[in-house]
């Protein structure tokens, strides 16, 4: 099957990785090591959901993933990007927010698609809100984690740092719930719609199948 521009470039991204955890391991640079790993092992985790619960997400969403985690732990820490560039680390939980909510709506949407799961607009709006929040709030409780455990920098100005990525992670979780509802509530086109469609082709049979039986 011939492969999709996304898959080659999430798989090039996780080759890079790969010769960086070579390269650290014969350098003995125990700091990349460890953060190259983590890295590899969170890009890993889309394809690892897909495989167990069997959920198909579309490709570029399955790349943003990869993007997200490649340019946090890769680039921001190993390249010092959030040295050189001052608004790196806020476009990161801007997006991350935007791509986590999206996603926690789109599992939602299966459910409800399969008759498991019964909700109004705003329900699934909230629920696709909160999934982004908690999922910032996770990352910002891993960033504190590094920096305790292994020395490292990860949270820079400490509690400013901490509230400034929670305040966009907000922001961006909020427009993916105003989008959601205004989907659900009006079905109007928007990113989310065009998000929803692909979502629905690479998961139709087993939407369909669970159709078929509750009728």
């Amino acid at each position: 099957m011939k492969q999709k521009p996304s898959q080659i470039i999430t798989s090039l991204l996780q080759l890079s990785l790969i010769f960086a955890i070579i390269y650290s391991t014969f350098t003995m640079n125990w700091e990349t090591l460890l953060i190259t790993v983590a890295t590899l092992i969170l890009t890993l985790v889309p394809s690892a959901l897909e495989r167990f619960y069997h959920v198909r997400f579309p490709h570029a969403i399955v790349l943003s993933i990869v993007i997200f985690v490649y340019a946090t732990l890769f680039l921001g820490e190993i390249f010092d990007f959030y040295e050189n560039f001052w608004w790196w680390d806020d476009l990161l939980h801007f997006g991350s927010a935007i791509g986590l909510s999206l996603v926690a709506f789109l599992v939602l949407y299966l459910l409800y698609k399969s008759s498991v799961l019964k909700s109004p607009p705003s329900v699934a709006a909230l629920f696709a809100f909160s999934a982004g929040i908690a999922m910032a709030a996770m990352w910002e409780i891993f960033e504190f984690s590094m920096d305790s455990l292994f020395g490292l920098n990860m949270q820079k100005s400490g509690l400013v740092d901490t509230m400034w990525d929670l305040i966009v992670s907000v922001i961006g979780a909020g427009l993916v719930a105003i989008w959601a509802y205004v989907y659900l509530r009006f079905g109007s086109e928007n990113i989310v719609s065009r998000t929803i469609s692909e979502f629905r082709k690479l998961n139709k049979k087993p939407i369909d199948h669970t159709d078929e039986e509750n009728n």
